[in-house]
């Protein structure tokens, strides 16, 4: 029987962009632009398919004759390409899914179709936290994103719809339409955008998708299994309240992040009472309206009087639209801040509970069904949609906490240099005290008095919106206890804590960190008053792992090592002391970064530490890949959802002692390899000059900057760039620096990692993870940028063959664990996906080198804004950014 080829509807979609980008092009391009790119196309596919000098050759010399303003029409056509396959790519995904579910196929792994009964009926031990952030290297405006939406819309009615040949006329035409409005749009931000518009582009994602498949995310699992599922879905946003080396998010602006999203919910919870208005039309016989609802209606006629003249006549009789009358009031004035509205969700939730038990048993599950979503809606997003978490850096808290405790102990040593039994007595004394600490006469410094306007706005946010508004402190760059209880005193001193107990997180992403995570925690939980506040936070205690800074400054094997030996250190501590531990994953959008799927993720936590607390950040680009469309949210929540679920039920078994050991030894091998490189102290010189490192930071496409300090050292440097950097420049390098080595020395212990790859899933995570980086890395190209860009007066000749080595050896050591002869052969899609991109991506870095050269040179703002456009591109075409 022939196989059938489920890629074809893929190759035809985009086979029909293309030649709608082609129309486009032609149409609306400057003359010459398409067939340009349709000679450079040619070249870079016949080069991928036989390298060949005499092809290098003619490519050079058809990109060197390109003037600027060619320049810029060669790289946006191939963005714009880009663009439209990788929405083709999304649709094709949310395809398969519908046919499997049509021809009987076996479903996705980790889909609710494929998870256990067991499993599921563990619902109730699970907790899952998406925590939504913004970061410097977020490239798509929103104006672009939505007219790729309008583009996706389009391709669907084609795809599923039966059209008549007019109806598809139309659908092609505007389709067309969109593309030309996508290429006239201006793809890159004037200016940098503020938080407010990423506020503003956060709550565009919930209207698009999350808002809607959230509520039935959970009504699907009920329906599957007949298990009535609590709320366990848990929904957090840093923007607005990171203050981690970012100055653009002064205290007004975590007040003004709260508002934006909280007239959002609002409005949508009107807008879903309004169709309620008109879906339930039931009479009072007829519709079986209870007691209870009706007493309600007349309770609130008394306490709303003037809602009855908004009802008409015919709906006397109709007291379910009578009631959601009400309702409607009652939000409208929630959304206006003013009397009679609801003093919180639990108040609307109740009035809400009344119509579903009315509804219900008047007329049915499948009638109350849309009401049954609302009330999902409102227990997940509250009034405020997301929780605001603040965060701040250990140093900026203890000048802070020096510069008060001068001003009413003068005669005393600052604090964070008194000895370790002092602290101790300071901090348990204050911590328990009843005086305040921050003296009102005082005038403190700029910095310190910025500090306790940022808390005392989240005071003022939990005040108003309760304390589920913020409750989440995060300390980054946690070395000790004393680091914590700084932040501590500080929140409750600015009243950040009066309306209820919020979590104080250490933030561990260094190596002292990592190592010292469990004696930290330890630490914490002997001071009797921070016990004390976890109990008060229910028995639990919130520790953050720090992917990306994490791998900067030890390579990935051993910064993913160092991460699970935390977690296996604090989970022990937790039970010890009889605590839940929840564990905040700072995971990225690249290999560099930790990225990996909610089942990886949680397949790579330790045995003791799956236990169904998930919590992790989703940033920048990889929102949109992950909730861009409704099919995608669908898919990503699913498999949250389910990954935690199998781990409670399964958590699998412990690693054998020798597994272990041999990982500390490959982990000490991998970080002495990439510190010898990393640490170099003047290979972050040669990492700026063969890479767009210091462009990237000129890109208005974040509200922070790249960098937390003024210092030009890797230390100071912000994860995000360092890895968007690599990324740019086709090295990938923090996805897999050091594994080549770590593993150069363990021949006879082959066996013994096969074995590992097949029954440790974190190794095998690690293992496939640095296959991917290595697939999507072209060092070739990366060749081109230190040829181009740095020379050998750059440090070409130290650090180029170190590299190759070390990439070659990387490669080696995978395709030996996995028994492969090539990379990705286990993945033929992303596989595929790579080879059919790289040649689109080629002309873009090749001519980005010219321009980066250029621009150095003689810095022009035209030049700087065609290489934004050049990065942009190759974010699209490699599908990441930082």
């Amino acid at each position: 029987m022939t196989q059938r080829d489920t890629a074809a509807p893929l190759r035809a979609q985009v086979a029909l962009l293309g030649r709608f980008v082609g129309d486009a092009l032609r149409a609306h391009a400057r003359p010459q632009t398409f067939e340009t790119v349709e000679r450079v196309r040619a070249l870079t596919r016949r080069r991928r398919a036989a390298p060949d000098p005499a092809l290098d050759n003619e490519i050079a010399v058809v990109l060197d004759a390109l003037a600027l303003d060619d320049a810029v029409e060669v790289i946006r056509a191939f963005g714009l390409y880009f663009q439209m396959v990788n929405l083709a790519e999304q649709l094709h995904r949310e395809r398969r899914r519908r046919e499997r579910a049509l021809l009987g196929e076996a479903p996705l792994r980790g889909s609710l179709e494929s998870l256990p009964l067991e499993a599921a009926r563990r619902v109730g031990e699970v907790e899952l936290t998406l925590v939504f952030t913004a970061h410097p290297t977020e490239v798509q405006r929103r104006t672009t994103s939505e007219k790729l939406s309008a583009v996706a819309a389009l391709l669907r009615a084609l795809d599923e719809r039966i059209l008549t040949p007019e109806e598809r006329a139309q659908a092609e035409a505007e389709l067309r339409a969109q593309i030309v409005l996508l290429w006239q749009s201006n793809e890159l931000y004037r200016s940098a955008p503020t938080v407010h518009d990423e506020v503003r582009n956060l709550v565009a994602r919930f209207r698009d998708s999350l808002f809607d498949e959230v509520p039935l995310l959970f009504e699907r699992f009920e329906r599957a299994f007949g298990i009535a599922a609590p709320d366990i879905l848990h929904v957090g946003s840093w923007i607005g309240g990171d203050r981690d080396g970012n100055p653009n998010v002064a205290p007004d602006a975590s007040l003004e992040a709260y508002e934006q999203a909280r007239r959002f919910v609002c409005e949508r919870y009107l807008r879903d009472v309004e169709d309620l208005q008109a879906r339930f039309s039931q009479d009072a016989v007829r519709g079986g309206a209870s007691p209870e609802l009706l007493a309600s209606v007349e309770a609130d006629g008394a306490a709303l009087p003037d809602v009855r003249y908004t009802v008409g006549p015919r709906q006397q009789d109709e007291p379910y639209r009578r009631k959601l009358a009400f309702v409607h009031r009652r939000l409208t004035l929630t959304l206006a801040g003013r009397e009679g509205g609801y003093a919180a969700a639990d108040a609307l939730l109740a009035d809400l509970a009344l119509i579903d038990a009315a509804v219900t048993g008047g007329s049915g599950d499948d009638v109350a069904r849309p009401l049954r979503r609302l009330r999902r809606a409102v227990s997940t997003f509250g009034f405020g949609l997301c929780e605001l978490e603040w965060r701040q850096h250990r140093d900026r808290v203890w000048n802070a906490l020096d510069e008060i405790v001068r001003a009413v102990e003068p005669a005393l040593p600052p604090l964070s240099q008194r000895d370790a039994a002092d602290a101790d007595s300071w901090f348990a004394r204050e911590l328990t005290a009843l005086r305040p600490l921050v003296p009102t006469a005082v005038s403190f410094s700029a910095e310190t008095a910025d500090v306790l306007r940022s808390l005392a706005a989240i005071a003022e946010l939990r005040a108003r919106g309760g304390a589920g508004a913020s409750r989440t402190f995060i300390l980054a760059g946690t070395e000790s206890a004393h680091d914590v209880l700084a932040l501590y005193v500080l929140a409750r001193a600015c009243g950040a804590l009066a309306a209820g107990p919020a979590q104080i997180v250490p933030l561990f992403e260094s190596a002292t960190a990592l190592a010292a995570a469990g004696g930290i925690a330890e630490a914490l939980l002997a001071q009797a008053p921070f016990r004390a506040h976890v109990e008060r936070c229910g028995g639990v205690m919130e520790v953050m792992l720090g992917y990306s800074d994490t791998t900067k400054v030890m390579g990935v094997v051993a910064g993913a090592w160092a991460v699970y030996r935390a977690q296996d250190a604090l989970a022990a501590v937790a039970r010890r002391h009889r605590i839940a531990m929840r564990f905040f994953h700072g995971r990225g959008g690249s290999v560099g970064r930790g990225a990996a799927d909610a089942r990886d993720a949680i397949d790579a936590q330790p045995p003791a530490a799956r236990d169904g607390r998930f919590k992790v950040t989703e940033q920048g680009e990889v929102i949109g890949a992950r909730y861009g469309l409704p099919s995608l949210a669908r898919r990503n929540l699913e498999l949250a959802l389910t990954s935690a679920l199998l781990a409670v039920h399964a958590p699998g078994p412990a690693v054998p002692p020798e597994w272990s050991a041999l990982l500390d030894r490959l982990a000490a091998t991998a970080e002495r390899a990439y510190l010898d490189l990393a640490g170099d102290p003047e290979f972050l010189a040669f990492f700026a000059a063969c890479t767009p490192l210091d462009e990237i930071g000129e890109m208005q496409i974040s509200s922070r900057p790249g960098r937390r300090g003024a210092r030009r050292a890797i230390g100071d440097l912000r994860a995000i760039p360092w890895a968007f950097a690599w990324t740019q420049a086709r090295a990938l390098l923090p996805g897999w620096f050091g594994f080549g080595a770590a593993l150069a020395g363990t021949g006879d212990e082959l066996a013994t990692l096969r074995a590992m790859a097949a029954g440790f899933p974190f190794f095998a995570t690690l293992v496939h993870s640095v296959e991917r980086a290595l697939a999507v890395a072209d060092l070739a190209i990366f060749e081109r940028y230190v040829a181009g860009l740095a020379g050998a007066a750059g440090g070409a000749e130290r650090y180029l063959p170190r590299i190759r080595a070390e990439y070659d050896a990387s490669v080696r050591a995978v395709l030996q664990i996995l028994e492969r002869e090539t990379l990705l052969a286990d993945d033929p899609t992303l596989a595929r996906s790579i080879a059919l991109r790289n040649p689109y991506v080629d002309p873009i870095s090749l001519l980005q080198i010219r321009l980066l050269r250029a621009y150095r040179a003689q810095p022009d703002p035209a030049l700087r804004d065609t290489i934004r456009l050049s990065i942009n591109g190759i974010a699209a075409g490699l599908r990441v950014t930082g």
